[in-house]
């Protein structure tokens, strides 16, 4: 199997079924080998990232530092890693005797476990972007040692751009927060975010990048506020700064599909793939039914009980006016997906340029 052939491709998904342990016994042997497992990778990829957590300036106070700034920056990490929702809950299963055990064989010089309190606490006073560029500077270590190279795809890495809401509050809590109103006199504000994350056919989502949507800090009501669109600009500006060489495929929903998204993606040499709704440009869409007729591409191919039809039609031109006066013009590729089911059929249509399958 690999990735340069789609087709070959089995990606895993989650079964909709019942539990397949049969007893309690059976559950704990299977956790234990998956963690055994991960000792591996973990021995292989905390050193360096703690290497990195060394370097970033400790705010507290001399005297009153109990844990290193690199251990409590791993246990956050840990709790982000296994998804605990709470700092309760991480307390209760980072002590467990089994965890530290594993830990202290990986780092046996750690003696005592923070309590997350402790770990938010000084979450709370790092600056959010040194851990971001721990974060980024690991992924380019791992894309220059070639460990991600079983996620390419077409030779190229694929980049999933998407939206987020973190928070929302009844009571504005910062004058960057957007804001939403609801009637005549409830507004509510709300932390939003664009992430960028390295994904695969085979499930593997690795954030690496964020770009928060947020309006300046004495923004008037009247004013336009920062919105996904704008936010999206400054993120692929700055993932093509970060990785200026690297053969990149973006891909992201319905909401991009427009000409200056499309421009801009063609001027910082990005790849891109584009969920195209039927009510977004007209133009293309016109002239797709158009050379359907003519040129009927089609490829047919069987996932199980499911059969997909692809079309495509390549060498679209799509030309737009800018906000100053000047006229570019785009050449892409649009297709579609159809699948059938015995619980009916599904159809997505999306726009791209320079796409697997398209060269």
């Amino acid at each position: 199997m690999t990735l340069r052939n789609p087709e070959s491709i089995h990606p895993w998904t989650l079964p909709n079924r019942k539990s397949s342990y049969r007893n309690s016994e059976e559950e704990r042997a299977d956790r234990q080998t998956a963690v055994e497992a991960q000792l591996p990778v973990w021995r292989a990829l905390l050193p360096g990232l703690m290497e990195k957590f060394s370097r970033i300036a400790d705010p507290r106070r001399p005297g009153s530092i109990r844990h290193k700034l690199t251990v409590l920056l791993t246990f956050g990490l840990f709790m982000f890693i296994f998804q605990y929702a709470s700092r309760r809950r991480a307390n209760r299963e980072l002590t467990r005797p089994t965890f530290w055990e594993h830990f202290r064989e990986i780092f046996p010089e750690v003696e005592t476990i923070p309590h997350m309190d402790t770990v938010q606490r000084i979450l709370e006073r790092i600056n959010p972007g040194e851990l971001e560029e721990v974060m980024t500077a690991t992924v380019k270590r791992l894309l220059r040692s070639g460990r991600l190279k079983a996620l390419l795809v077409e030779k190229q890495y694929v980049i999933a751009i998407d939206g987020t809401q973190k928070a929302s509050r009844g009571q504005p809590w910062t004058s960057e927060a957007l804001h939403r109103r609801h009637g005549e006199n409830e507004v509510s504000s709300m932390a939003y975010v664009l992430e960028a994350s390295l994904v695969s056919p085979q499930g593997v989502v690795l954030p690496f990048l964020t770009e928060f949507c947020e309006n300046a800090a004495e923004q008037q009501e009247f004013e336009k506020q920062d919105s996904e669109l704008k936010a999206c600009k400054r993120l692929l500006t700055r993932l093509r700064k970060m990785f200026p060489k690297l053969r990149i495929l973006v891909v992201a929903d319905g909401l991009y599909p427009n000409g200056p998204m499309m421009a801009l993606c063609r001027d910082l040499h990005l790849d891109f793939m584009f969920v195209l709704p039927q009510s977004c440009l007209p133009s293309v869409w016109e002239e797709v039914k158009g050379l359907r007729k003519i040129e009927p591409n089609e490829r047919r191919h069987r996932w199980g009980n499911r059969e997909q039809i692809f079309w495509w039609i390549n060498q679209i031109d799509y030309d737009f006016r800018e906000a100053s006066g000047r006229t570019v013009g785009l050449r892409c590729m649009s297709w579609d997906v159809q699948s059938f089911g015995k619980r009916g059929g599904s159809s997505r249509r999306r726009i791209g340029r320079g796409c697997p399958g398209s060269r």
